[in-house]
């Protein structure tokens, strides 16, 4: 986060197992919801690019989902390595 008014992109990858509809934007949704930081929730899954729109502590915060063909998620240092 840059300036004011700045948002951080961020991207949630999971397993090809997960349904975006129902484990991101109702299961996730739900948990966030009862986060004290998290205000402003709002799902977006009907958008261009589908998105989750929060703020976590005041920062604003786009949260995208991609689901990877693997059954487990690797860990960050290796997940380039897989495309």
């Amino acid at each position: 986060v840059h300036g004011p008014g700045a948002d951080l992109d961020t991207l949630c990858i999971g397993p090809s197992y997960v349904n975006r509809e129902e484990d991101f934007f109702y299961t996730l949704h739900g948990i966030l919801a009862c986060v004290d930081e998290v205000t402003e929730l709002q799902p977006i899954p009907d958008a261009h690019v589908p998105v989750m729109k929060f703020k976590f502590d005041g920062i604003s915060i786009d949260l995208l989902y991609a689901s990877i063909s693997c059954l487990i998620v690797p860990e960050v240092s290796e997940i380039f390595f897989i495309f």
